[in-house]
């Protein structure tokens, strides 16, 4: 590791597009930089896997995700001027080569940590071992990936399951049954009717997208009004006061309302996220020192972190701060390799600062 650059880290990670080659890799890296006290490999039954690099007693953690999210469509690839193109270049490779490239600039190193983990773009299966195996007390997390801005929280997450019920019939004589379809539909609308009693300056609206809608008439035939549809709704909600309870509760007095009977299962369920400024100080230091411009991210346009898990839980501050970048989870996902020069540069002394 001692003699690449960003270019070169940037190739080697974005050309290891499987967990085994790219977890691999950044164990036997962090290894070989001899910089670390210890460095451990955990997994579990679940799937989960962790590294952790740590140095001291951690008063600053880079946390990492793993994995990434492949386009639908042919993945562009390579260098076109700033911008270094490939599978999670933005999110997080970049980030990550940021964070390699301070450990190389460091001559020295104290009380820091690395941990990557997997699965933050799927089952959170990395998280959910870190949560129960997370033993060390920082003052601040950081996980880098952002717009080299600040990012100081998240809306909630929420992910339900539901299987709206209606009555076949000849879609010649339509009004004889209760169209599934759209009933699934009409709850959405009812569920994002209520959502919009909740407000929020900062978070903006609670957004409500449907993942998925599949559906099929008793017996498969066409021309038959669908009496069966399964949908998954994903809530990115803007209040603590919103809960999976009350959606729910909503979900109950549509049923009464409407006719159809709905079957409805919470998947998933995270919190509202705002972490206080003034708990991000020496991240502000740092990137005054480097002499860069300190901007926040807009939160209520910030996609969920399961790094704030960790705050939840243990009431560390935790941050997004990384390499600027555009077009997550698309084909046409960039990093800016002058930001993550800048981005090494404001974690070097970040590290610094929180290693005195």
């Amino acid at each position: 590791m001692k003699d690449m650059q960003v270019k070169s880290l940037l190739r080697e990670l974005i050309s290891r597009e499987d967990e085994t080659s790219f977890s691999g890799w950044l164990l036997e890296q962090v290894k070989k930089s001899q910089k670390f006290d210890y460095v451990k490999k955990v997994k579990d039954s679940r799937g989960g896997l962790v590294i952790e690099a740590i140095k001291g007693e951690p008063q600053l953690i880079f946390l990492c995700h793993m994995d990434t999210v492949k386009a639908s469509v042919g993945q562009k690839r390579g260098v076109h001027g700033d911008r270094y193109y490939g599978l999670g270049a933005k999110d997080m490779k970049g980030g990550i080569v940021s964070v390699l490239k301070a450990v190389l600039l460091a001559s020295e190193m104290r009380n820091m940590g690395l941990i990557f983990y997997n699965g933050e773009e799927s089952d959170r299966s990395g998280m959910k071992l870190l949560l129960e195996k997370f033993k060390y007390f920082p003052k601040l997390i950081v996980c880098p990936e952002s717009r080299f801005v600040i990012g100081s929280g998240c809306k909630g997450l929420m992910v339900v399951s539901v299987e709206v019920r209606g009555i076949a019939a000849h879609t010649a004589r339509p009004q004889q049954g209760l169209n599934s379809v759209e009933g699934a539909w009409e709850l959405v609308e009812y569920i994002r009717s209520k959502c919009k009693l909740f407000k929020s300056k900062m978070l903006g609206h609670t957004l409500i997208t449907p993942l998925f809608i599949i559906s099929w008439p008793e017996f498969n035939l066409s021309g038959i009004v669908p009496d069966k549809c399964n949908m998954n709704l994903e809530l990115r909600i803007n209040s603590s006061r919103l809960t999976g309870d009350m959606v729910l509760s909503w979900v109950k007095e549509f049923c009464k309302l409407s006719g159809f009977k709905v079957e409805v299962k919470l998947i998933e369920e995270y919190p509202v996220t705002l972490i206080p400024k003034k708990d991000l100080l020496p991240l502000t230091e740092a990137i005054n020192v480097a002499g860069e411009d300190v901007r926040w991210a807009d939160v209520s346009l910030s996609g969920f972190n399961d790094g704030f898990l960790l705050f939840h839980k243990y009431q560390i501050p935790v941050v997004n701060f990384g390499p600027y970048g555009e077009g997550n989870h698309t084909a046409n996902e960039w990093v800016s390799i002058r930001s993550v020069e800048k981005t090494a540069k404001v974690y070097s002394y970040l590290m610094q600062i929180m290693g005195k």
